[in-house]
């Protein structure tokens, strides 16, 4: 009977100081994540930091980011990963032209599967985002890093050149004559430049109002042929680019957008359209004022607009259900509001989590230095609202554990005082005793006070044992330390 008690005691200050105790996970305990991305420069330096951030967060998953080069390079790397079946990451960064490959692979889980598993909300990402990777319904990726393509010019080179530095040119008639005043004028050796490139050749072609492919672009049915051959737009769009290259103030460099990027900043080309996802690094990499305007139309009343471009975050078919579930909570963390200003900030890509209202008036604001104010102001609302939310949260919580820990401890009092029996009732007799003894003391109301809280705390710890053994919880009743 004496060992039971004992076992039992002990057993009780085990589980109570396990409570208290933190828990930590061994390097070898932890889910060990590959991330392919194709984020070089400044953007791959901003991702890296929110990965190390994700990292420093919680205990339990090891991300390991790898640059695969550019978006080409990566659905290369990926298509061969699929095909031999071997090596695939268990996230991938893919562009937005490479969403139907995704989709046909077969190779990816839905991130919708996963959404309830953590109770993300999904409205919490602006659903004209979302919904360009939503089929049949449900969502297959999430949105990441989302741009659109826009103009891009040198207010300098415009103001040398005798134009309104203030007024860029909104078609592409007119994008022709300031090119032509830029390199006449020797403002610039060319005047406009972009990359030749396929997603410039579809915004081109939404500009116009017209599809790519037929099925309503893949979207009813898989599509099986091409509609820029017939419906005219393909030859408008090829059209304006030979006008634009024979007219002598076009620089052709290549499909690598970075190079005519580089030509920008370094002031030999004056104007050239680009992803918004650049804005940030143009404006810290340009000896001169940076100006932005609305992609150019190819013709003045063209009805259509900018498809949501850029890229998203996919699940790849592993079939390790711990490296998915892990995966998942990645993603989810990128879409968080503090981590989402980090990445618009640093980037220049939009915040997934703007309302459409506030999206737009960011669209509108044609000077960038005022479209990043109005991104900025944006987020730390978001942040403010987060950061909120998150002591709400972390207040419930606490006092949840708080109140969990104690009834645990209680019923694991109740426990041993059960096993203890008449021992237990004698501990009580002796606090009984202790209580008389302070009536007759007449002490201070203060010091009274304080004895009156030792003899709770000793009340559910009276079990016939020294109380200096309970180093968890150390019990003083000498007079000095009232």
């Amino acid at each position: 009977m004496k060992n039971k008690k004992w076992m039992a005691i002990l057993l009780g200050g085990i589980m109570a100081a396990s409570l208290a105790a933190p828990c930590s996970v061994s390097a070898a305990e932890k889910t060990t994540l590959t991330f392919w991305h194709a984020m070089g420069g400044t953007n791959g330096e901003v991702l890296q930091q929110i990965v190390d951030d994700f990292n420093a967060s919680q205990d339990e998953i090891e991300v390991k980011a790898e640059y695969q080069g550019t978006y080409d390079d990566t659905i290369t790397k990926l298509k061969a990963a699929m095909q031999s079946d071997s090596g695939l990451p268990d996230v991938c960064q893919m562009y937005d032209v490479g969403t139907k490959f995704m989709y046909d692979s077969g190779a990816v889980i839905p991130v919708e599967d996963k959404f309830e598993s953590t109770g993300y909300d999904k409205s919490s990402v602006m659903e004209v985002i979302s919904s360009y990777y939503t089929v049949d319904g449900k969502q297959y990726a999430m949105p990441f890093n989302v741009s659109t393509p826009m103009l891009y010019y040198n207010k300098d080179v415009f103001e040398a050149a005798g134009l309104d530095p203030e007024t860029p040119p909104t078609t592409y008639d007119e994008v022709l004559e300031d090119a032509k005043k830029i390199v006449d004028s020797g403002a610039a050796p060319v005047g406009y430049s972009q990359a030749i490139y396929g997603w410039f050749f579809e915004q081109q072609l939404a500009g116009l109002g017209v599809t790519y492919g037929n099925n309503d672009n893949g979207r009813k049915e898989a599509v099986t042929a091409v509609d820029f051959d017939s419906n005219g737009g393909g030859l408008k769009v090829f059209d304006m680019w030979k006008k634009l290259y024979d007219s002598g103030c076009f620089e052709d460099y290549g499909t690598t957008t970075a190079d005519t990027q580089t030509a920008f900043f370094s002031g030999q080309v004056g104007m050239i359209i680009e992803s918004t996802a650049i804005l940030k690094n143009a404006v810290d990499s340009s000896p001169f004022e940076v100006g932005t305007g609305y992609l150019p139309r190819i013709e003045q009343n063209d009805e259509g607009g900018v498809i949501i471009g850029g890229g998203s975050l996919w699940l790849t078919d592993t079939g390790n259900e711990a490296n998915e579930d892990a995966g998942w909570k990645f993603i989810e963390y990128i879409t968080t509001p503090d981590v989402q200003a980090k990445w618009s900030m640093g980037t220049g890509y939009f915040d997934l989590r703007m309302k459409t209202a506030e999206a737009q008036r960011i669209l509108e604001a044609v000077n960038p230095v005022e479209r990043l104010m109005l991104v900025n102001i944006q987020l730390e609302r978001e942040v403010e609202v987060a950061t909120m939310q998150a002591h709400i949260q972390s207040t419930a919580r606490e006092g949840m554990d708080k109140a969990q820990k104690e009834y645990f401890l209680r019923e694991q009092i109740k426990a041993i005082r059960h096993e203890l029996g008449d021992a237990a009732s004698e501990g009580e007799e002796e606090l009984d005793e202790l209580r008389k003894a302070l009536d007759k003391a007449g002490l201070p109301k203060d010091v009274r006070k304080e004895a009156d809280k030792q003899l709770r705390r000793l009340s559910g710890m009276s079990l016939r044992m020294p109380i200096s053994s309970w180093n968890r919880a150390p019990v003083s009743l000498n007079q000095s330390s009232w």
